[in-house]
């Protein structure tokens, strides 16, 4: 079983914050949070960081890169095929990834299962809120 991780980013300070959940409790691998200042601060602030300055959660997908990156919804990763996002496909309930093209008929969705996405091949490059220039349209 996956380990249930998540992470947010903070874009006034430009750093993520990353959090896991257990049977028993919230743990914080950033030393500059503490759970209990986060979910339970009168003013919606978490030592100073506004829930305004957080872009939305991303969940661990469980995969890991060829480097033993974990890899999270919305890291881009290139998978040999060039940059993809990784994201969560509601439809099928599963994580997917997306390669957005100018040219509509290169444009492709794989699960992440498949034997080409998201395996130990893969290399994380970034991510869409540090890096999206990576995802800007190109052809294969």
């Amino acid at each position: 079983m996956r380990k249930i991780k998540f992470r947010a980013y903070d874009k006034i300070n430009k750093k993520w914050i990353y959090v896991s959940l257990h049977p028993t409790h919230i743990s914080w691998s950033s030393p500059d949070f503490t759970a209990q200042s986060l979910l339970y601060s009168n003013d919606d602030c978490a030592e100073g960081i506004s829930f305004a300055a957080i872009e939305g959660w991303q969940e661990y997908t469980g995969f890991k890169d060829k480097n033993g990156s974990d890899v999270y919804e919305g890291d881009i990763i290139d998978n040999g095929n060039g940059p993809v996002e990784v994201f969560w496909n509601e439809n099928y309930g599963a994580w997917w990834v997306r390669f957005e093209s100018a040219e509509p008929e290169k444009q492709y969705y794989a699960p992440c299962s498949d034997s080409d996405n998201c395996t130990e091949e893969s290399v994380i490059v970034g991510n869409v809120h540090e890096n999206p220039d990576l995802l800007k349209a190109k052809t294969l």
